[in-house]
């Protein structure tokens, strides 16, 4: 319903007031304008910038701070998780994610804004598309969001274990306390590259010396 209908349904139930409705409307459509006018310049300033905000996040906090207390602008939302997701990979560690446990992450971090997996994805894809995250990928029908590539686990599996001839998940996740989905992800990455031999019977993987 756009403005000119609601404006037509309220002047007909306040018809005594006519004339103050009349004001207020008037007043109402020149803040809408402006707020049009903030969302185009906002969206032309993210994109001539989008990728210095990005990469610093003190800059961004501070408009996404300005914005979200008018919270006007959908794209401003999306920013906010943008920042969230590469500030989640980065302080934690982060190289594999499930979307559901993204999501959830996402949600407590931002208690007073509503995230639906429609934002997320979003966020998600934006990230893509300006090479900061490798994207969603499907292990055993479940969505997990690669947040970085898997060669810099391969550089920590290698050198944590430089002295063993055999890996098997199990010793990761001791020594490192990684999750599973994520180790079989940089171990295949191994096999992939002819850094590792996987053995079936019984799991484990033999590592290549050179």
């Amino acid at each position: 319903m756009g403005l000119s209908e609601i404006k037509r349904r309220i002047l007909v139930k306040n018809a005594k007031e006519k004339k103050k409705m009349e004001i207020m409307f008037k007043e109402l459509e020149e803040l809408t304008n402006e707020i049009k006018k903030i969302k185009r310049e906002v969206e032309n300033f993210q994109k001539r910038w989008g990728k210095y905000l990005t990469k610093n996040p003190e800059i961004a906090d501070l408009l996404m701070r300005e914005l979200l207390g008018l919270s006007v602008l959908e794209r401003d939302t999306t920013m906010k998780l943008e920042l969230d997701i590469l500030e989640l990979a980065k302080k934690k560690n982060i190289t594999l994610i499930s979307e559901a446990d993204l999501i959830t992450e996402l949600q407590e971090k931002n208690k007073g804004l509503p995230i639906t997996l429609k934002d997320v994805e979003k966020a998600l894809n934006n990230l893509k598309k300006k090479n900061l995250i490798v994207g969603i990928i499907t292990i055993k029908g479940i969505k997990y969001v690669q947040l970085k590539d898997f060669e810099e686990d391969i550089k920590v599996i290698l050198e944590k274990f430089k002295d063993k001839d055999t890996l098997t998940i199990s010793d990761i996740v001791k020594e490192l306390k990684w999750d599973i989905p994520r180790i079989e992800r940089a171990l295949e990455r191994m096999v992939s590259m002819g850094l590792a031999v996987r053995e079936d019977y019984p799991p484990r993987y033999y590592l290549v010396k050179f």
